[in-house]
């Protein structure tokens, strides 16, 4: 309407420039000069064109005119430029009528639309007029009716709006459930329009699997949590995923998994199996295990090589055990023969062993020497703790000359060779020999002598006799020592005498070794034999021959 208005008010000052100098001009009541071709309105000051057989505008009735109240207006009732009367439906919105009789369009679609009635009112759901156009299927004015809500549709229980007039206290769509949808676990609902109830439905951790509506579930295990292990006990378990679409195999906590689980678990201990041991696997002497229930520690013991029992274990029997976890390889010292056990258990050994008269100085049995047996003969004792090669040795104690008788004697032996040695006071006989016995070897005491000179005149008197004995004075005393090692004990001979003073003693021979085994006994060397013995043999059996 407002683009009419400014398209008639240009063609009317396009005409009175255009005409400014042309004739048959009109000058309105208010001066302004209306061109050729152009009339003054009668009610506006404007010009208006001049039709020839009329001009609508110059509020005169002429011929085609309906109208003519002196305007240009297009929105009144007498409209221009067609001075044709205004009515509804005309398709122009006639919103300034004249109070005298006119009336105000609000809107003109020239018939019924989505947005104007026929009788061009504004269409507005509650108007009370019926617009079908505008999607209204009634309209009984802006309240609930019984048959009509408010927003101009029909009223029946289940269209989801509550229409008090018509007694509903709720209506929500849910005239159908039963249940809530999947996924609420209680909800509220308007079977019949009159009051609400509460339902319930399905949902993921009902502990059901679920199949209907959108619940298509896989699983359902009572919750909503992903686990990631099982509860503690069973060890394995199924589970299922926080929104029911997956299942899950999972392992978890359990007395017998090698773990001490607490606190849920509250374990004391956990050995790896849910068995009450009693005894410790074979080979391990002290153990500490776990009872069946995880609940308590076992201290046990258990059988292994080395306890000194032959053990039966998984998988086999030991073949022997000499309690001990040692290879040995030789018997212990004084036993020549022996079975121990190897390190493992598993094998018997035939061994010998060091002894004294294996003819080895065996360190194991602290040994001194060996000489082949274990015969007090030879160069070595029989216990093998004293090396008795060695020249016999003895003691003469002398006493002064008047102790002493003419002709007494002792007798002296190297082992080889015997002299008898006689005392001798006297004068020397008549034919200037010494008054002895035939052999006998003079041992001269003269009348003032004491016991150390008789003991000087022993010594050097043995010393000269061709013994294998040498003789040292030392005071009273001659100490004999066999000057031959090789006299051995054939050197222990007895010195004997025939002296009556019972301060004259002799001592010896004796403490000579060796050179003293009979033929077959075992030796290491000659000197262990009795001359003229000699040690030999094969490797093994070496004897005296």
């Amino acid at each position: 309407m407002r683009q009419i208005k400014i398209a008639v008010a240009a063609v009317a000052a396009v005409v009175a420039l255009s005409s400014c100098f042309g004739p048959l001009s009109e000058t309105c009541l208010s001066g302004r000069v209306c061109p050729r071709g152009m009339r003054c309105a009668s009610d506006q000051d404007v010009c208006v064109p001049d039709e020839g057989n009329g001009t609508c505008g110059n509020g005169r009735l002429e011929p085609g005119e309906q109208c003519d109240d002196g305007n240009v207006e297009t929105d009144d009732n007498c409209l221009f430029p067609t001075c044709t009367v205004a009515f509804c439906g005309d398709g122009v919105v006639n919103d300034a009528g004249e109070p005298d009789g006119g009336h105000r369009e609000q809107c003109d679609d020239m018939g019924e639309s989505a947005t104007c009635n026929r009788d061009c009112t504004l269409s507005v759901c509650g108007d009370s007029k019926l617009n079908t156009t505008a999607g209204e299927q009634c309209d009984f004015g802006p309240t609930d009716t019984i048959t009509c809500n408010h927003d101009c549709t029909f009223r029946s229980c289940g269209d989801g709006y509550a229409n008090g007039a018509a007694g509903e206290q709720c209506d929500d769509n849910t005239i159908h459930m039963t249940a809530c949808p999947y996924g609420q676990r209680s909800c509220v609902a308007c079977p019949n329009c009159d009051g609400y109830v509460t339902l319930h439905g399905p949902f993921c951790g009902d502990g059901q699997v679920d199949t209907v509506d959108a619940g298509f579930e896989a699983c359902d295990d009572g919750n909503n949590v992903t686990e990631t292990s099982c509860p503690y006990g069973p060890g394995t378990c199924t589970a299922c995923n926080a929104d029911c679409t997956a299942q899950l195999s999972l392992t978890g906590p359990s007395c017998g998994d090698g773990v001490v689980n607490g606190p849920s678990g509250t374990e004391i201990c956990d050995d790896g199996n849910t068995q009450n041991e009693t005894a410790c696997p074979y080979g391990t002497p002290v153990c500490t295990t776990c009872n069946s229930t995880c609940s308590a520690a076992l201290h046990l013991t258990g059988h292994y090589c080395g306890d000194g029992n032959v053990d039966a274990f998984d998988g086999g029997v030991e073949a022997c055990d000499d309690g001990n976890n040692v290879t040995e390889t030789a018997c212990p010292y004084g036993t020549p023969t022996c079975s121990p056990c190897n390190a493992t258990c598993t094998t018997m050994l035939r061994l010998t062993g060091p002894v004294c008269g294996d003819g080895n100085v065996d360190a194991a049995g602290a040994e001194a020497c060996d000489d082949g047996n274990t015969d007090s003969c030879g160069t070595c004792s029989a216990d093998c703790k004293k090396l008795q090669i060695g020249a016999a040795t003895g003691k003469i104690f002398a006493v002064a000359h008047n102790l002493l008788n003419d002709g007494e004697v002792f007798i002296l032996s190297d082992g080889t060779s015997t002299r008898v040695f006689e005392f001798d006071k006297g004068p020397l006989l008549p034919d200037g020999g010494p008054s002895i016995d035939a052999g006998a070897i003079r041992v001269f005491v003269g009348s003032n002598d004491a016991a150390d000179t008789v003991a000087g005149h022993i010594a050097q008197q043995i010393s000269s006799a061709g013994l294998r004995i040498s003789a040292q004075a030392n005071s009273n005393q001659v100490n004999l020592s066999n000057t031959d090692v090789n006299s051995g004990s054939a050197g222990n001979r007895p010195i004997i005498e025939t002296v009556n003073a019972g301060q004259f003693i002799v001592d010896g021979m004796s403490g000579g070794g060796g050179l003293d085994c009979p033929p077959g006994t075992g030796c290491e060397s000659d000197q262990d034999c009795l001359p003229p013995l000699t040690c030999g043999g094969d490797a093994g059996a070496v004897t005296c021959q």
